[in-house]
């Protein structure tokens, strides 16, 4: 996953967070429910091909949020913002 190099004064835990929150905007669930739900060793593994296509445009997106400086919060709310358009 290319998050892992979200910036040395990010807290301990961000990429764990940023991950669960794309998986969770990808799938409706985080890395624990999608392991329990469908096994595997981790959540992008768990993915069907559709989710992934997702999973990958939020990476995209919340990779160029963070190089931009906005917040966890402002990255969680366009992961959830209602999809527009087909």
């Amino acid at each position: 996953m290319r998050l892992l190099n979200i910036g040395e004064q990010a807290p301990k835990h961000a990429h764990s967070t940023v991950n669960n929150l794309l998986l969770k905007g990808a799938s409706g669930m985080n890395k624990r429910q999608l392991m329990a739900a469908r096994g595997g060793y981790n959540g992008i593994d768990n993915l069907t091909s559709i989710e992934l296509v997702r999973y990958q445009a939020l990476e995209d997106m919340a990779i160029a949020m963070i190089k931009l400086g906005m917040t966890y919060q402002e990255i969680k709310a366009m992961v959830f913002r209602p999809q527009q358009g087909g």
